[in-house]
């Protein structure tokens, strides 16, 4: 059986060029299942590619006797079929995992072919996007920190680029097991967002001025070094190698400018130390190689895919990915996704992988409140369906996202999500509604780079308490409802006041007897949505405003809240309407009022009128 899959997105080399390029593919065809076989609908897929530079992915493609490479492999999904040997899935289990390279399918499709030992179970507590979006980028920092290296507690590690995909990850594991944490960041959006990881960093060095790198790291230690250094600088930095090539040309001179040198980080580390890089075309010179000789220390380069494609590490590589969905699942680690895009978006996302850009559009507000994070100050409100949300803390102006109300009418349950799809949004308050808690990350935009709210729990709520906080569904059906209508009535009566101007219409429901009824329905409805709305404002909003972050108690609004400008706009609508009722009675009286009429010739009495008929 030939199965085939839509989409699929490679690096393809044609030989004419020295780099590879994206390419996005219409139609793959699948390999057979064979027996150890599953097949895996993608649900969700990060956008990934190999370590390395573009001269090395192109040697890479040519020793694979191919013209590309897959990109986006660290997927997650639902398995629809299995093979014959197949004893640890079954269908309809949902998995996480890496697809391998030499597998030749790219992760951006339909459905893959795997084996059983590619993936493994995902919880449900864990949703498709945060289990695809750092899957990849945690298997590489165990790789990195643990087998390289050979970190134990109460190492001090250095991560350069802390504010990326894998530093965040590195960054993360690091102080889960036990070591100090001192991390690089390169603007103040970046030492923004590490700092919303709270307690997880020792240190945080800002790369603008890179003589303070040398110092932390020194006073960090008691002069003694960094035990390991996590390299994430760019492999396309001519700070430890020159350019290859028209792909290995997207750093900014200000961003390289800012990278430590080789000669700065080796004299960071303490004897014995271990120096692992993303880089595969580091280039030390003999001065820094003595240098490094002298501590004893040791260079370990990260390529992940050499473990994926080594049947001898097959078992510790499933081990690691049960480690990671179970820390996914407790919330020790939160993946650092910026945003998600569709199929048809994904080669211009390939391209503009350091851009942000949100385009939204938000009604006015109906419930406004100030919450607090554990390190910032957020000011919410939304509207009956889209919403936003600003934070500051004392070093930056407002950033803003957009909320939006999401409703599962079937739980009887609302709350105003941050993500940007809507598969994506009812995922998180289901997860919130079934769990109790939820992985919030929620994301703000501030000059182009996105960060995310620290979801550090402020208080811990039950089931019950959570479940009680969200909006109720019937409540918010039965507003907009009112609402609708009201405004629909509105406009019909408006179109029958015109009418009435030019014309003295014989139907009641016409006429201006007729306006008195539509005017009144138009404002009973207005008044009924303004009590229904107020009601569930006193008993809940007032102390939980309804966001996925109050509801999860990442952020507090308890007693903050207040009813905004379109709420009580509505009862000047309903004044106005009052008006014209009482202007159309005060006409109608006016038209009731007739003058008397004196008949000026006066009839004889027992006159009789006879009346002729000619024919």
């Amino acid at each position: 059986m030939n199965m085939k899959t839509r989409h699929g997105v490679f690096l393809e080399y044609d030989g004419s060029s020295a780099t590879p390029n994206f390419v996005l593919s219409k139609e793959e065809n699948l390999p057979e299942l064979g027996k150890y076989g599953i097949l895996v609908e993608i649900k969700a897929c990060g956008l990934s590619v190999p370590l390395g530079d573009g001269a090395s992915l192109t040697t890479l493609i040519r020793k694979m006797g191919c013209n590309r490479l897959p990109a986006g492999q660290d997927i997650a999904g639902v398995v629809r079929a299995i093979g014959s040997d197949v004893s640890s899935l079954r269908v309809g289990d949902q998995v996480t995992g890496v697809i391998p390279i030499d597998s030749e399918q790219s992760g951006c499709a339909e459905r893959v072919v795997l084996q059983e030992f590619d993936v493994v179970m995902k919880p449900n507590s864990v949703s498709f996007v945060d289990a695809a979006g750092c899957v990849g980028e945690c298997v590489r920092s165990y790789l990195a920190l643990y087998y390289l290296g050979r970190l134990v507690s109460g190492d001090t590690v250095l991560v350069l680029n802390g504010a990326t995909a894998l530093g965040s990850a590195c960054v993360q594991l690091a102080h889960h097991w036990g070591a100090r944490v001192i991390a690089t960041c390169s603007s103040s959006d970046e030492k923004l967002y590490l700092q919303t990881l709270s307690d997880k960093l020792v240190h945080v060095v800002d790369m603008e001025n890179k003589s303070t790198l040398r110092a932390a790291c020194l006073k960090e230690t008691a002069d003694l070094g960094v035990d390991l250094i996590i390299d994430l600088r760019s492999p396309y930095s001519s700070q430890s190698n020159k350019n290859y090539g028209e792909l290995d040309s997207n750093l900014s001179k200000d961003d390289e400018a800012m990278m430590p040198s080789n000669h700065e980080l080796v004299s960071c580390l303490a004897v014995g130390a271990r120096w692992v890089t993303v880089n595969c075309n580091l280039q030390l010179d003999p001065p820094i190689s003595r240098q490094m000789s002298l501590r004893c220390a040791n260079l370990g380069f990260l390529f992940d895919q050499a473990w994926f494609l080594s049947s001898t590490h097959q078992g510790k590589y499933q081990h690691i990915l049960m480690d990671i969905v179970e820390k996914l699942s407790t919330y020790t680690i939160r993946p650092n996704i910026h945003h998600t895009v569709t199929v048809d978006g994904i080669l211009e996302a390939w391209q503009d992988l350091h851009e942000v850009v949100v385009v939204s559009e938000t009604t006015e507000s109906w419930v406004v409140a100030e919450a607090s994070t554990d390190v910032s100050y957020a000011s919410i409100n939304y509207g009956l369906y889209k919403g936003t949300l600003l934070l500051s803390d004392g070093t930056v102006a407002e950033d803003k996202t957009i909320l939006t109300m999401t409703c599962l009418l079937y739980l009887n349950i609302c709350a105003l999500s941050c993500q940007d799809r809507d598969s994506l949004r009812r995922d998180e308050v289901l997860t919130l509604y079934n769990a109790g808690r939820v992985n919030y990350t929620c994301n703000y935009i501030h000059q182009q780079f996105v960060h995310q709210v620290s979801s550090k729990v402020l208080k811990t709520k039950t089931l019950e308490e959570v479940r009680g906080s969200f909006i109720d569904g019937v409540v918010w059906l039965a507003t907009i409802i009112c609402v609708v209508l009201s405004g629909l009535i509105s406009l019909v009566t408006l179109a029958l006041t015109a009418y009435n101007i030019n014309h003295v219409p014989s139907n009641s429901w016409v006429s201006i007897h007729g306006l008195y009824f539509w005017f009144g329905a138009s404002s009973l409805l207005t008044l009924l949505a303004l009590i229904i709305w107020g009601i569930e404002f006193a008993i809940k909003l007032n102390k939980n405003i309804g966001t996925v972050g109050t509801i999860a108690g990442v952020l507090n609004s308890n007693g903050k809240a207040h009813l905004g400008f379109s709420y009580w706009c509505q009862t000047a609508v309903v004044a106005l309407q009052a008006i014209c009722v009482s202007l159309l009675y005060y006409r109608q009286k006016l038209f009731d009022i007739r003058p008397q009429f004196v008949c000026p010739v006066e009839i004889p009495p027992n006159t009789v009128a006879v009346s002729y008929v000619v024919s």
